[in-house]
């Protein structure tokens, strides 16, 4: 991070996650994750600062792009085995198929846009702030049907994009300040809404249809 006259502060973050738990393919198993964000002090600005009651306002943009992988033993490019001891086997003892391949898993990636502005006044007497955010959420992780006749009514893939959209506000208030009581009130709102805006799971199949 750095920061240029107390004024106008550059920050940002980069790194690169592996996994073993997704398809052969080197690039399916890279998650770059980054973000990027700046911040304008406003209320450092000259013409600003003639405001007698005005004591902060600071402007904020960021982006940023995360990752997310499956648990262990979930999921991963060849079929996991386990130990299972029964008085049927040859052997008494064997292996059961307790997850099948999956080489077309990929990461659940979320893109974030974020703008936000904070705020004091009245030498701190009042403060706040408010962020308005955009998530986009791509090859979500989960449960996808598939063919009864592999033993497995469900497999864990990628089945669909997620957009989320919000707000969130804050307000803090200094009522009463001595030394020897002091009482502040605080305030939060929230707004989001979340769309499902692409869906990978199989058409629901009638008693009818299945008859044809």
């Amino acid at each position: 991070g750095y920061t240029f006259d107390r004024k106008y502060t550059l920050n940002g973050s980069w790194r690169i996650d592996e996994s073993n738990l997704f398809g052969r393919d080197k690039s399916a198993q890279n998650r770059p994750v980054y973000s990027i964000g700046g911040k304008w002090a406003l209320g450092n600005e000259s013409f600003v600062q003639p405001i007698p009651w005005l004591d902060r306002l600071d402007l904020r943009l960021t982006y940023g792009i995360t990752g997310n992988a499956p648990g262990l033993g979930i999921a991963a490019s060849y079929d996991i085995l386990s130990a299972s001891t029964n008085a049927n086997y040859v052997t008494g003892a064997g292996f059961l198929l307790s997850s099948p391949a999956n080489t077309k898993l990929t990461w659940e990636g979320t893109k974030v846009y974020n703008a936000g502005l904070d705020v004091a006044i009245f030498k701190g007497r009042l403060s706040g702030s408010i962020d308005g955010y955009i998530k986009k959420t791509k090859d979500l992780i989960g449960d996808l049907s598939t063919s009864p006749l592999t033993g497995y009514a469900t497999v864990l893939g990628n089945y669909g994009n997620l957009d989320n959209k919000g707000i969130d506000i804050g307000l803090n208030s200094v009522n009463i300040s001595s030394n020897n009581f002091q009482w502040n009130t605080g305030l939060t709102f929230s707004y989001n809404k979340n769309k499902l805006s692409l869906l990978k799971e199989n058409a629901p199949t009638t008693g009818a249809e299945l008859a044809q």
